[in-house]
């Protein structure tokens, strides 16, 4: 009986995954650890581990192997241009929120203001950084939130990757960089000087979710909520975030 029972399970496990609604959806996704990131060659990360359970949870053909990496400008105006594309993890803001249908949330997502310690720098109003450069990433929300709140795009070096922005301020270029404050620090100890650097106004605080072109098929949509809600619900979501604390 034994036997039977591991002959019966090695057969499940080698079942081709079911294609579901979720296979007419593509994915496209930037470098943005610790919740997306290529390391070795692989796709890693907070929230790419938790479209993994996803997919596992639901009938789909779906891996993180066929997510797509792109900058993010890029990935942004892919997805709002073509049905059944998604581009993750996205806040979710006023402004955007007519642009695309929402699936999640996926993770907890805060932005600020960093600047060097050194200079000694406090900010009480978003117009005040209209005397100084402010490093962004092109069409990132910590860029949008900027630009609602006055700031003029004169004042803002505008990016696409992380390392530039580094380069910037190492050289002085600007005085302050506005971004999701994680992964700010994130990128900053990997280039040693994350100790040079505190927040020093807090933009938002908000979630990552799954941005959907609006003319992506419902029941995809729907199926995706579904296992994304799943994942969330279950233990291994807690265990998720613990990997990469």
């Amino acid at each position: 009986m034994r036997l039977v029972l591991v002959a019966f399970l090695s057969v499940l496990l080698t079942l081709p995954a079911v294609a579901g609604p979720i296979d007419k959806l593509t994915f496209y996704t930037e470098d943005f650890p610790p919740y997306q990131f290529v390391e070795d060659g692989e796709l890693k990360g907070i929230f790419v581990d938790i479209l993994r359970e996803a997919f596992r949870q639901t009938e789909t053909t779906k891996t993180v192997q066929d997510i797509h990496v792109v900058p993010w400008a890029r990935g942004y105006n892919i997805v709002l241009a073509t049905p059944n594309t998604v581009l993750f993890g996205t806040s979710r803001t006023a402004a955007r929120e007519d642009k695309f249908l929402w699936v999640g949330p996926g993770t907890s997502s805060d932005h600020g203001i960093l600047a060097r310690k050194s200079d000694h720098h406090r900010i009480g109003s978003l117009d005040q950084l209209n005397r100084y450069l402010t490093a962004t990433i092109r069409d990132d929300v910590a860029e949008q939130l900027l630009l609602e709140g006055g700031v003029r795009k004169e004042n803002l070096s505008r990016q696409s990757n992380q390392d530039s922005i580094v380069r910037l301020l190492s050289i002085k270029r600007a005085n302050f960089w506005a971004y999701n404050i994680m992964v700010a620090f994130h990128v900053l100890r990997k280039h040693g000087i994350a100790d040079d650097y505190e927040v020093i106004f807090t933009l938002r605080k908000g979630q990552n979710w799954l941005a959907l072109n609006l003319r992506s098929d419902p029941a995809a949509v729907a199926a995706l909520q579904s296992a994304v809600d799943s994942v969330r619900r279950s233990p291994v979501y807690e265990e998720i975030l613990a990997r990469y604390r």
